[in-house]
C-alpha cells in the first residue's frame, strides 16, 4: 500500500521554521480538517454556539486523531532506519490500526502488544482489521507477564524496531496537536468558526490534550481544554500531561531558543472524571445516548470508549455556559475501510484468545 505524496505545509515549522529540517515530519493526513456548527444538536441540549472538528476524516488512508501523532512519530522511526514498530494498546486499539495502516504505507511493520477490553462489535472489527492488514499481534492477559513476552521478542530485530507509546503519546507524537492547536487559532482568526471558550475532547493516555495545551500557550488560544478522562488514572492524569507538556516544550526549546519554554503544573490541567464507568472500553449509559443522539441528529458515528464519554461530558457541562462557543474534536475515524476485508479473512494470524471475538463468537 502506497500513500500518494501529499504537498502540505506544517503549522509548527511555519511558525518557527528553524524547527524544519531537525524535527523530522511526514505529511499523511489532510489538513486543516474542517470545522462546522452543530445546529441540531446544539438546539437540542441547549448550547448555542457549539462547533465540531472533523479530525475523523483526518486521513485517506484511515482517519482519527492518531494521524497528526504518526506524521511525527513514524517519520522519527524512518530517520532512524526502523523497519518495525512496536506499539501498545487495548485488544481494540484505533491506535494501533493507525499505526499499522500508515507505517504500511511507509514500508515498516506493526508489532502490537494488546491488552483484554470488553468484546464489542466494534474490537471485533478492529481485530479482522489487524489480521487483514498485517498486525502482528502479542496478547497479554496478564501484566505481570509482560516482561517475558517483551523477552520472546526476537533480538535480531530490536535494533531496528521504533517503540512507540500506547496512544503514540511520546513527546514526539504530542507534537501533532500542537499542530492542532494553531490550526484551530488560525481557522477562529480567519472567521470559519468563533475564537472557542472550551474545547472538548476524550482523553486517553494524554498526548492529543498536551499537544492542545502546549499549543495554545504558545499561538495565543485562550481557551479551556476539557479533557474528558477515558482510561484509568494510571494511564492519564493531570500530572501525566502537564509533564508530557513540559517535556515537549523543552525539546522544542532545546531545537530552537526562540520557541517560548512552557511550563505548567498539574492544577492546570483541566481533566473531567466520572465519565470512564467501570473502565476502558466499557460502554456507559451516557455514552450509549450521545451515540444515539449525534447519529440521528447530525448522521455522526461516536464510539463507546472514546468519543461518545466527551461527548456525554460535553452535553452534562452545557448548562453552566450554554452560549459559550464551543468546539468538540471528534478523534474517531469516519474513513470506512471495512468493506475493504473479505468475510474469510484468516484469523488464525490472531492469538488464540481473540480469534473468537474477531469471528463475532463473542
Amino acid at each position: 500500500m502506497k500513500t500518494e505524496k501529499i504537498i502540505r505545509t506544517n503549522p509548527l515549522f511555519q511558525r518557527y521554521p528553524a524547527l524544519e529540517g531537525r524535527i523530522p515530519w511526514i505529511a499523511l493526513g489532510r489538513f486543516p480538517v474542517s470545522v462546522h456548527k452543530l445546529e441540531k444538536l446544539g438546539k437540542h441540549v441547549g448550547a448555542s454556539n457549539l462547533w465540531i472538528k472533523r479530525e475523523d476524516s483526518s486521513g485517506e488512508l484511515y482517519g482519527g486523531n492518531k494521524i497528526r501523532k504518526l506524521e511525527f512519530t513514524l517519520a522519527e522511526a524512518r530517520s532512524r532506519n526502523k523497519e518495525f514498530i512496536l506499539t501498545f494498546g487495548g485488544s481494540g486499539s484505533n491506535h494501533v490500526l493507525a499505526t499499522t495502516i500508515y507505517a504500511k504505507s511507509l514500508g515498516m511493520k506493526t508489532v502490537a502488544i494488546l491488552v483484554p477490553q470488553p468484546p464489542t462489535f466494534h474490537v471485533s472489527r478492529n481485530l479482522r482489521a489487524y489480521a487483514h492488514y498485517g498486525t502482528q499481534v502479542l496478547y497479554l492477559e496478564d501484566s505481570l507477564k509482560l516482561p517475558k513476552l517483551l523477552a520472546q521478542y526476537p533480538k535480531r530485530n530490536l535494533p531496528k524496531t521504533y517503540i512507540l507509546p500506547p496512544g503514540g503519546s511520546n513527546v514526539t507524537g504530542t507534537l501533532g496537536f500542537v499542530n492542532c492547536a494553531f490550526e484551530i487559532y488560525d481557522q477562529a482568526q480567519k472567521g470559519i468558526m468563533p475564537m472557542p471558550k472550551y474545547i472538548w475532547l476524550a482523553a486517553g493516555t494524554g498526548g492529543t490534550v498536551a499537544g492542545l495545551l502546549l499549543g495554545a500557550k504558545l499561538c495565543g488560544l485562550d481557551a479551556k481544554i476539557m479533557a474528558v478522562r477515558v482510561t484509568q488514572s494510571n494511564m492519564v492524569n493531570e500530572q501525566i500531561v502537564a509533564m508530557m507538556v513540559n517535556k515537549t516544550s523543552k525539546f522544542l526549546t532545546s531545537i530552537d531558543p526562540s520557541v517560548p519554554e512552557v511550563s505548567i503544573e498539574p492544577y492546570e490541567v483541566e481533566m473531567l472524571k466520572g465519565f470512564l464507568g467501570p473502565g476502558y472500553g466499557h460502554v456507559t449509559p451516557e455514552a450509549k445516548e450521545a451515540i444515539e443522539l449525534v447519529e440521528d441528529l447530525e448522521g455522526i458515528d461516536a464510539e463507546g470508549t472514546y468519543t461518545a464519554k466527551a461527548i456525554a461530558a460535553m452535553i452534562r457541562n452545557v448548562p453552566y455556559d450554554p452560549d459559550a462557543p464551543m468546539l468538540y474534536l471528534h478523534t474517531y475515524n469516519s474513513v470506512n475501510i471495512f468493506d475493504d476485508i473479505p468475510d474469510d479473512v484468516d484469523l488464525s494470524v490472531l492469538p488464540e484468545p481473540l480469534q473468537k471475538i474477531a469471528a463475532g463468537e463473542v
